[in-house]
């Protein structure tokens, strides 16, 4: 807050962050970031970042666009209720863009058409869920792209902290100097650019077996009691846990890391430390070292792919999805010491 002669004028971090007079004048200008924990003395607090001026790029930002056609709504709501009535998982299976193939192969199949619902179908993207004042209502949703700035908070290019560019190497004394450290921070630490004299990138494919999961709903899970965890995008950690035989599943041999595919937890990744079995749903997957890895040299790798995902995510589209060919073509580099820097990172993680 400041003032004038006549009048105070109040001023949040984002508006002094667009002062230029002011940030000037006080190049080192900080403010604490107040955390979710709590301490004896009150809510932690964290060094904050001074915000800064950055150019801005133009990009294509993916936008949805509701479309209305009530003839086609009614059959499509009558088609998924019957979905519903026979134990499916209509989230999982027929709703958003990645479902959207195998909806219209079977609603086709199942429902009769005019020659204009039809030709509207061809015209969506995905079909959505939504809740306005408890009633559930569904849309039909067209992705368009459109000319645009980049203007997403959670992008390195906008007003957040400025993107560093870190050697490879240099990774486990940088972390040794943050330590201790949090998951969040650690994701963020990840989030930036690195770069190397030393090594070369590669796809992660060429590292790893990608492997996406099928359906896989509360009914299976109810058919088929057991003791082998499902990981689903869903959760943190096992969604269900079933029989260790079920067919037409993906059962994956740990251990591995899972990562979310879509929704809010979209690019998430999670470390399944055991070498039992477990079970993957279509919206997750396994990213599995094509030789042999230790627990350790996973752990870096959770945190490094978790980071370098979530910066592609956000630095590019607002359409929070992780698809297997995004997470396939990721380039990473494979340093010799990842088993080093994951003990670093598993003696010194803190909640």
């Amino acid at each position: 807050m400041t003032w004038g002669t006549l009048q105070y004028i109040y001023k949040s971090k984002l508006e002094w962050a667009w002062d230029y007079t002011f940030a000037s004048k006080n190049l080192t200008w900080d403010q604490l970031r107040i955390t979710e924990n709590w301490t004896e003395c009150g809510w932690k607090k964290e060094d904050g970042e001074k915000w800064g001026y950055f150019d801005l790029v133009r990009y294509e930002r993916e936008i949805e666009k509701t479309v209305k056609m009530n003839s086609l709504e009614e059959k499509i709501n009558t088609f998924l209720s019957e979905k519903i009535n026979e134990g499916i998982d209509i989230e999982e299976s027929y709703l958003g863009e990645d479902n959207y193939p195998r909806f219209c192969s079977e609603f086709i199949k199942n429902i009769h058409l005019s020659p204009k619902e039809r030709a509207k179908l061809e015209t969506l993207t995905m079909i959505k869920r939504t809740f306005v004042l408890g009633d559930e209502q569904l849309q039909l949703i067209v992705l368009e792209k459109v000319p645009d700035v980049d203007l997403n908070p959670d992008s390195p290019r906008y007003l957040g902290k400025k993107e560093l560019t870190i050697d490879i190497e240099s990774v486990f004394s940088k972390l040794q100097s943050m330590a201790p450290f949090t998951e969040s921070q650690l994701v963020d630490f990840f989030r930036n650019k690195f770069t190397s004299e030393r090594y070369a990138t590669s796809k992660l494919l060429n590292n790893f077996d990608i492997i996406q999961g099928v359906q896989f709903s509360k009914r299976d899970a109810y058919l088929h009691p057991g003791s082998t965890p499902v990981f689903t995008a869903a959760t943190n950690g096992p969604a269900y846990y079933v029989d260790e035989i079920i067919p037409n599943k993906v059962k994956v041999k740990g251990p591995s890391l899972i990562w979310s595919r879509k929704g809010a937890k979209a690019g998430t990744i999670q470390l399944f430390d055991q070498s039992g079995y477990f079970f993957i749903s279509d919206v997750s997957g396994t990213i599995r070292p094509k030789e042999e890895s230790s627990i350790y040299s996973l752990t870096f790798f959770k945190y490094y792919i978790a980071g370098q995902v979530c910066r592609e995510l956000q630095s590019k589209s607002n359409n929070a999805q992780l698809n297997k060919s995004k997470l396939e073509n990721l380039q990473i580099y494979m340093p010799d010491n990842t088993e080093e820097i994951g003990k670093l990172i598993y003696s010194n993680l803190i909640d």
